[in-house]
């Protein structure tokens, strides 16, 4: 389980059937802080594109998804602003492993941000990374 708030992380893989999604928690790290924790990881520092996401814990979490989920994409051809997706194809690219660096759907490859709310997934959010 996750607490109710904004986490980012991974998202590992969807059961439709279940109406579930696994979980991978990590933090996404900017500014001194990415540096610092970069330093400690023995990593590049600074840290290119002021970015640097560290994920200790192999530890997944199944979560609901709520039937009121909302998607948040970027669009190729708008980026890198988010806008509405569709839950039905967002949940499908799960199922896939490798897409085109311009899908509008991502699955596995993409970085998430997933809003928790009285313990399900209620917004997905992805997250961009130069």
């Amino acid at each position: 389980m996750l607490e109710d708030g904004r986490h980012f992380g991974s998202i590992r893989s969807v059961d439709t059937q279940a109406g579930t999604l696994r979980f991978d928690l990590a933090y996404l790290l900017t500014g001194d802080a990415a540096n610092q924790a970069a330093a400690e990881h023995g990593d590049e520092v600074p840290v290119p594109n002021d970015i640097y996401i560290v994920n200790d814990n192999p530890k997944l979490r199944t979560l609901p998804i709520s039937p009121d989920l909302e998607v948040w994409i970027i669009d190729p051809k708008r980026c890198c602003d988010l806008v509405r997706g569709k839950v039905a194809p967002f949940l499908a690219a799960f199922a896939t492993r490798h897409h085109p660096w311009d899908a509008r759907y991502q699955g596995r490859q993409a970085p998430y941000w997933i809003t928790v709310r009285d313990g399900s997934v209620v917004r997905i959010e992805v997250q961009y990374l130069p």
